[in-house]
């Protein structure tokens, strides 16, 4: 616990320390150190799942609102025979 409080520290001032750190690894050492039963936390696999599904729901919706600003912007600038 130390030193995650010790390298929160340092990240303020230099956040790529950051980059070091395998937070998984570490969130399972915790819960190892403190005794949690395993079976709480989510196999590898299903934590790797959950990840892609999110990043995917994530990208659909940036593509979904690119697309209704693209919409939004069109609709504004009128037909085109209305800008000759």
């Amino acid at each position: 616990q130390r030193f995650v409080s010790q390298l929160g520290q340092v990240a303020q001032v230099k956040p790529e320390v950051l980059d070091l750190l395998d937070e998984d690894r570490l969130t399972r050492r915790f819960a190892e150190y403190l005794n949690v039963p395993p079976d709480i936390l989510r196999e590898r696999e299903d934590v790797d799942a959950l990840r892609r599904e999110r990043s995917e729901r994530r990208q659909m919706m940036q593509a979904a609102e690119s697309m209704a600003k693209a919409a939004s912007d069109m609709a504004a600038a009128g037909p085109p025979e209305a800008q000759a």
